[in-house]
Order: C-alpha cells, then sequence, then structure tokens
C-alpha cells in the first residue's frame, strides 16, 4: 500500500514537473522582452510614428512597462479604454507571474527530492516538457509567420473580451505599439524559447544517455 502511494506521489510530480517546464519555458522569454525597456526603447527608433515626440513615447513606455510590473499607475494620457484593456493585460501577466514561480519552486522541490533518488525519474520529465515545449514554439511560430494578423486575433480573442483590445489608429496604444512590434517580440520570444527548450532537451537526453550507460 505505502509502494502503491510513493508510486502515485511520484507519477503525479513527475507530471507537475513536465507542466512546469513547459510553463517556465513558454514564459520565461516573455519576460525578458516584456519587461526590458532597452528592448523596448530599440523598437521605439523604428516607430516613424510622428503624432507625439520620440521623448513623449520613451516616457509612456517606461510608464507602461513600470506598470506591468506594478511599480505604479497608468498615465493619465491614455484614454478609459486603453486603461481598461492594459489592466486586463496587467491581471494576465500577474496571474502567468505567480504560474511561473509555482512552476519553478515546482522544478526547485523536485530536484531537493529526486537529489539523493534515481535522478532519471527527475530528468526524463524535464526532457518531455522541453521537447512539448519546442513542438508548440515551432508550430506557433510557423503560423505566424504565415497569418501573424490572424495568430494576433486568435490569442486576443482567447485572451480578452471581443472588441476590447480593438482601438482607433490615433489612440496612444496603437502608436506606441503599432502591428510591426508585435511581430518583431512574438518572433524574438518564440526564437528564444525555441533556443531554450533546445538547449533543455539536449542536454537532458545526453544525461539520461550517460546515467542509462553507467548503469
Amino acid at each position: 500500500m505505502k509502494k502503491n502511494s510513493i508510486f502515485k506521489f511520484e507519477r503525479a510530480l513527475q507530471v507537475l514537473m513536465i507542466l512546469s517546464i513547459i510553463i517556465i519555458i513558454l514564459l520565461g522569454p516573455l519576460y525578458i522582452f516584456a519587461f526590458n525597456k532597452s528592448y523596448f526603447l530599440k523598437q521605439l527608433e523604428k516607430n516613424t510614428d510622428s503624432t507625439i515626440s520620440y521623448e513623449e513615447k520613451v516616457s509612456l513606455t517606461n510608464n507602461v512597462i513600470d506598470y506591468l510590473k506594478g511599480n505604479t499607475e497608468l498615465s493619465t494620457k491614455f484614454n478609459e479604454r486603453e486603461k481598461k484593456h492594459m489592466q486586463d493585460v496587467k491581471n494576465i501577466f500577474d496571474v502567468s507571474r505567480l504560474l511561473f514561480i509555482i512552476s519553478l519552486a515546482t522544478i526547485l522541490l523536485s530536484f531537493g527530492f529526486y537529489y539523493n533518488k534515481d535522478k532519471l525519474k527527475m530528468i526524463k520529465p524535464i526532457f518531455i516538457g522541453s521537447i512539448v515545449s519546442g513542438i508548440f514554439l515551432f508550430f506557433i511560430a510557423i503560423s505566424s509567420i504565415f497569418s501573424f494578423v490572424y495568430s494576433f486575433e486568435v490569442f486576443h480573442n482567447i485572451f480578452f473580451k471581443e472588441g476590447t483590445w480593438l482601438f482607433y489608429t490615433d489612440d496612444l496604444l496603437i502608436i506606441l505599439f503599432p502591428e510591426t512590434f508585435f511581430s518583431n517580440i512574438s518572433v524574438n520570444i518564440f526564437i528564444t524559447g525555441f533556443i531554450l527548450s533546445l538547449l533543455i532537451a539536449i542536454t537532458a537526453f545526453f544525461t539520461i544517455k550517460e546515467k542509462k550507460t553507467k548503469k
């Protein structure tokens, strides 16, 4: 009975590890770029819209990033529809941040649990999770390359209420973050995530192979 309980616990833990590594690989690159002010400033240099000055674009972009981090309130220069949408975006970031922390804690605790046990049981879920993440990111990237607008709309329709993410061309969110911005950041996130999943999968694969050889 005790052995059966341990077996079930380890199975559940391994499933959690697979899900956790997927979440870490998918969300990690998002945070690398979404909270990277220097990256945003480089994107602003490509922004040719002259409705507002470059200095104001920098100030408002920094405000948006700090708002998503929970460090400040959104500027009053944004209209009510924009504020509502950014609140929805912030809610998603807050939930995803919590998921990321829980996933990271799960992996670290699993390492501790398997430290003096069969390490293959620890490495295999990481290998599986990284492979699943890589395949998912590959197909998302292909979909975005062939039809970014469609992928963009599908994403927003999943996470936001219909129509709440659509704005006029003279709204600040459109001026600061045009379609090209989302296209560029998506490519960077997908590539970074795919490379990360590939590196983890390769490392895990050779670690598994080495440990099996030693046995």
